[in-house]
């Protein structure tokens, strides 16, 4: 019994010696380390968007320097090089190494490889050394690896610059929902026919290759509501206008959207930070938001712009039914008009700041008012040295605008005087008076004529004619 035992061990040996190595199966755990990035590229600094990227491709042997000291991030892409990437993603992942050498010309062992293992055709290109557009990027990627391996984790619907009609739209719409292609912008913004430089190279790769750097987006769309341009979540409804109010909701994204305004003359020449203080602001938002039952908790208020026009950014948190979410408001008021543009989101960081970025006033985006540039902005202490406040009548539930036609007249100061005999008086931006006083008129009281305050229509302060 051992002899036979034995014959059968040496036999088995035998055989296991004339069979070769098993070759790796197709799988994306094929996708490992092969070098250590030590910062060794001086173009690729640590602030860099792309550097997380540029090493992780260094590291798993996807992309090299173009020196041994220089990544050039900027740097175009030729079809060549881009099929060159494409080709050792797919041999990696299927034999779990790279082993393609140039050939002559330099790019045709890698273009034969690719047009045989489907990832081309033959003809699909005009010339391999010109520079590679994003779209044959997504082109190229996307068909690199089996599409079970790219599953969507987004939903995105529409591009601004790619429909059904452009080139390579199913690869890239289908890498925009793997998480892989993110857009340039909260819209998703493409730019198909660009020429992609090798920093944007290298974040597609990773994100091809290692699932964990696929990126979850919500992409906007936008709704034009008068001058001021909402940033909707694609997956929101197409909203209603109700009493002068807009509002739209995503149950997907969790996110909510509310848009208010007040029309009033009065308003007219001046800035949300001429009218309101911080204080006084953080009071509206409250009434406003009261109306639909919510609770608001502001956290801060900054002063930002929308290229001419003035308004303050509040966040917070609204409170409804016990449940509390983000919220951004911004004031603003343009021409005779009071707007209220109110964001919230439950649980979803990226809704809320892509609503928020996306919002334009006028065409423009909303930049931050540096200290530098805050002169004669209101004071945040809640009171406005007097200057008389028409009402905003804003509200989130039914679009009442206010009283259009009259302001809330504060008496200003409480100094007597007697008509002088000069023409000079004192007005306020707001009030329905002329005074004969600058005390009267109090610190916001500007000198004129008495022709041009009865022009107007004012009428003489009781207390200054005694």
């Amino acid at each position: 019994m051992k002899k036979l035992l034995s014959l059968v061990l040496t036999l088995a040996l035998a055989l296991s010696l004339c069979v070769p190595a098993m070759a790796a199966s197709e799988s994306m755990a094929n996708f490992q380390k092969t070098a250590t990035y030590n910062n060794q590229f001086s173009d690729v600094s640590a602030s860099y968007w792309a550097t997380p990227s540029i090493k992780l491709c260094y590291e798993y042997g996807f992309m090299k320097g173009t020196t041994p000291k220089q990544f050039s991030p900027t740097g175009a892409l030729t079809v060549a090089e881009a099929i060159v990437m494409a080709d050792r993603l797919h041999e990696i992942y299927t034999t779990g190494q790279s082993t393609l050498t140039n050939g002559e010309p330099w790019y045709q062992t890698y273009v034969d490889y690719a047009i045989e293992n489907g990832i081309v055709q033959a003809g699909d290109f005009t010339s391999y050394t010109a520079k590679a557009t994003r779209g044959q990027m997504a082109y190229l990627f996307s068909r690199a690896l089996p599409a079970s391996v790219l599953p969507s984790i987004n939903n995105v619907q529409t591009l601004p610059d790619v429909t059904g009609s452009t080139k390579y739209s199913q690869e890239i719409f289908s890498l925009y929902n793997a998480g892989v292609l993110t857009g340039s912008d909260v819209f998703g913004t493409f730019k198909p026919n660009d020429n992609i430089i090798r920093a944007e190279a290298a974040a597609i790769l990773t994100r091809v290759a290692l699932p964990e750097q696929r990126k979850t987006v919500v992409l906007m769309k936008q709704v034009q509501w008068g001058t001021t341009t909402l940033a909707v979540p694609q997956s929101a409804g197409i909203g209603v206008t109700e009493n002068g109010v807009y509002s739209t909701s995503s149950e997907e994204d969790r996110c909510y959207i509310i848009a208010t305004k007040a029309q009033n003359d009065i308003l007219k020449g001046f800035t949300i930070s001429d009218l309101y203080s911080i204080k006084e602001l953080d009071g509206i938002i409250s009434e406003m938001l009261s109306d639909d039952e919510i609770a608001f908790q502001s956290s801060g208020t900054k002063l930002v712009t929308f290229g001419s026009v003035k308004a303050y950014r509040t966040t917070g948190r609204a409170i409804k039914d016990g449940e509390a979410c983000d919220c951004v408001v911004f004031s603003y008021i343009s021409g005779n008009t009071f707007d209220a543009v109110i964001l919230m989101a439950y649980e979803n960081e990226t809704a809320i700041k892509n609503m928020a970025d996306g919002l334009m006033v006028g065409g423009a985006t909303a930049k931050e008012v540096t200290a530098s540039t805050t002169t004669g902005t209101a004071s945040t202490s809640g009171t406005t040295n007097n200057t008389t406040k028409p009402s905003t009548g804003t509200s989130t539930s039914n679009g009442n605008t206010g009283n259009t036609g009259s302001a809330s007249t504060g008496s200003g100061g409480s100094t007597s005087a007697v008509k002088p005999a000069q023409n000079t008086v004192y007005v306020t931006p707001t009030g329905k008076r002329y005074h004969y006083s600058k005390e009267c008129a109090g610190k916001n009281g500007t000198a004129t004529t008495l022709q041009n305050a009865k022009a107007r229509g004012l009428t003489p302060c009781s207390k200054c004619v005694g």
